[in-house]
């Protein structure tokens, strides 16, 4: 892997006292309730912009983020249905990457300055106000939330207002339309999963039962080394996948297909956008977590809780030179 797991919350190896048994460095990665496992080792510390204007493992609308208390939203956020699926999905719009017919020149303009196509922006418009609307139901039957418990709410919801009204008036380079677009698009989904949240996931967080929820897989769900974090989720009706060491594995873990890890999932596009650079650098973090839906080419701008630093944010654990303690890994068995 690009980073160490000690850094996700996962304990070293213990050498044993008797050093004639070899002790495996190795990990693997389980599910109890989803039908695939990702490739965690293709996420890279790297965060470049991909051609569709996403951000391959880094972009928490295709990719499930590890988990932190501070992005803990993230493991609601919709999931991109199969392509065959997205043409007839009400919410098709939203995972829609935009294609070449959809940028139109600015009439005079003699650079490449665009537009997205009255189709696209009036779209998003439109579910925008009608997402609002659920929203301002929703508050109004919970009178107990308070500005605090909103905030992040509030935010995703102004971002998704600025970034369509933009799309609306603002001709801009192609690749800041694309990126406006897709943040869009980003803040979208984090206002529907904080909504979501209140509706549907809060009552079950705070109501155990007995048995788990049936998987809901139209989440992204959320990937962990917690076991408590991992039963919490998984009872809830969340995906989940756990990962360990392999000196954890014991007897008594019941196997039921060993599977391949795969980065194949819809809108997953590794190719970069040409004459681009790195724009960011992070092991996951509640930083990292957050930084795909609020960039700009230049610079990136954080949200109200996004200023604050949260445990696992890099310089939390690490000194500012970014320098990450080496650790030695071998190869790794992925189970289900």
């Amino acid at each position: 892997m690009s980073y160490p797991l000690s850094s996700m919350g996962i304990p070293q190896v213990s050498l044993p006292l008797n050093t004639a048994y070899k002790v495996p460095l190795t990990f693997f990665a389980t599910t109890p309730n989803a039908r695939t496992i990702p490739f965690f080792t293709q996420d890279t510390l790297e965060t470049f912009i991909r051609k569709n204007g996403r951000f391959w493992t880094h972009d928490y609308s295709l990719w499930p983020q590890w988990y932190f208390p501070g992005t803990k939203h993230l493991a609601f956020v919709r999931r991109r249905p199969s392509d065959e699926d997205l043409v007839i999905h009400p919410l098709g719009l939203i995972w829609y990457d935009l294609q070449e017919a959809d940028f139109i020149q600015e009439p005079g303009s003699i650079s490449d300055i665009v537009r997205v196509r009255a189709g696209v922006s009036d779209g998003f418009i439109a579910l925008r106000n009608e997402l609002d609307d659920k929203i301002a139901v929703m508050i109004g039957e919970r009178p107990y939330l308070s500005p605090g418990d909103l905030r992040d709410l509030r935010f995703a919801q102004h971002g998704m207002k600025m970034t369509s009204v933009l799309l609306s008036f603002a001709p801009q380079s192609r690749l800041m339309t694309l990126l406006s677009a897709t943040t869009f698009q980003r803040f979208y989904l984090e206002t529907l999963a904080y909504y979501d949240y209140f509706v549907k996931w809060e009552e079950r967080m705070l109501t155990p039962r007995d048995t788990p929820h049936p998987v809901d897989d139209s989440v992204i769900g959320l990937v962990t080394g917690q076991q408590d974090v991992a039963q919490t989720y998984y009872y809830m009706g969340v995906p989940v996948w756990l990962i360990r060491r392999a000196s954890a594995m014991t007897a008594d873990i019941r196997v039921r297909s060993v599977v391949s890890p795969t980065t194949n999932y819809p809108g997953m596009e590794h190719e970069q956008y040409p004459n681009t650079i790195k724009i960011f650098q992070s092991i996951p973090s509640p930083l990292r977590n957050r930084v795909s839906v609020s960039l700009r080419v230049a610079n990136v701008v954080f949200g109200p809780s996004s200023r604050e630093y949260h445990p696992g944010d890099p310089g939390t654990n690490f000194p500012e030179s970014g320098k990450l303690p080496s650790f030695k890994y071998g190869s790794f068995l992925i189970v289900i």
